[in-house]
């Protein structure tokens, strides 16, 4: 965050999980709204993807539920090949998008398939859909999963991330 200008980053220790658990907001507009009576907006679908709230995301729960049987979609483990190698979501490759260029970024990107990136966080997939952008990837078939996730293997515990709004 510091290296694209934001100057009052804060960390807190215990982690996004802990700090959602307390009930803490994680955005300013992240207030609790008022119940409305007016009907919900229909989730959107696009190449057999749930599209979540916020641009260039999947629907975190959704994607949770169904990512094991989705025959369309490439998971990206943007992560490193060490971290990789310790666990990943079901069926992700490895292609570690900090250490190349746009343009071979988006080069290495599967062509035939929506393309769904994950890391440890989501900060790194969601750089990493900003690279692909960058680097002349379709953008119609490429998102980001934003969650936590601790993998061993192919078994990941994941907390979805609430949306930023």
């Amino acid at each position: 965050l510091i290296a694209k200008g934001y100057t009052n980053v804060k960390v807190y220790a215990a982690g996004m999980p802990e700090w959602k658990k307390l009930g803490k907001a994680t955005t300013g507009g992240s207030a609790k709204k008022p119940a409305s009576d007016a009907p919900k907006a229909e989730a959107k679908m696009v190449n057999g993807i749930k599209l979540g709230a916020d641009e260039g995301t999947v629907d975190g729960e959704w994607f949770k539920a169904n990512y094991k049987t989705l025959a369309n979609v490439q998971i990206v483990d943007v992560r490193s090949p060490s971290e990789h190698k310790v666990g990943a979501m079901a069926g992700a490759i490895n292609i570690e998008a900090g250490k190349l260029s746009a343009k071979d970024f988006a080069a290495k990107l599967p062509k035939d398939k929506v393309v769904v990136f994950h890391c440890a966080s989501g900060g790194r997939a969601m750089e990493a859909l900003d690279k692909a952008k960058e680097g002349g990837a379709d953008m119609s078939k490429t998102y980001y999963f934003d969650a936590n996730l601790n993998c061993t293997g192919n078994e990941c515990k994941i907390e979805v991330n609430e949306p930023l709004g």
